[in-house]
């Protein structure tokens, strides 16, 4: 109960407006919970799509196969990006600015995270590759870098901008 008490205090002393007690006990997004299994499911099938298409790349099997592997993911990795952020930010429409503005900062740093997972992995075959006296460059790489970022980076911007203006 202290802890209410105690934030109200915090926010009068910074020229706030004292928080809803309700809502303080709570979790930032805890009002309105994702459907996370369909989350999840989505981010789970754009990393297995993307494990399968860099498997797909080191073992050069034919080139249309490559193609349609690397053309899934990106249509997976869009996807799921687009599922999160948008569905995400229809739910927490009542929330502030800074409140979406977080959200969708979290999303990145996930988004990021499934970079790095898929970057360890091709160094693992880079290093595999090296072991066996062929090696390829890893510039193959770089198309599962846009594959992320530039969805990411536009949905982003278009949901926080496209909702901004309907908050009042």
């Amino acid at each position: 109960m202290a802890r209410p008490a105690r934030l109200a205090n915090e926010a009068i002393g910074l020229g706030l407006s004292a928080p809803n007690a309700a809502h303080s006990r709570q979790a930032p997004f805890a009002r309105s919970v994702l459907k996370r299994d369909e989350i999840w499911i989505a981010a789970a099938a754009a990393w297995v799509i993307g494990l399968a298409a860099l498997l797909c790349d080191h073992l050069q099997p034919a080139r249309p196969l490559i193609i349609g592997m690397r053309t899934v993911f990106a249509v997976a990795t869009t996807g799921a990006i687009s599922l999160v952020l948008i569905t995400g930010a229809r739910v927490l429409r009542r929330m502030s600015q800074p409140e979406l503005y977080s959200f969708t900062r979290m999303v990145s740093r996930w988004v990021y995270i499934l970079m790095y997972v898929l970057g360890i992995a091709r160094l693992g075959f880079y290093l595999y590759e090296s072991s066996q006296h062929f090696v390829r460059p890893m510039d193959d790489f770089q198309f599962y870098i846009a594959c992320c970022v530039i969805p990411l980076w536009l949905i982003r911007a278009a949901v926080l901008t496209r909702l901004s203006p309907l908050r009042g």
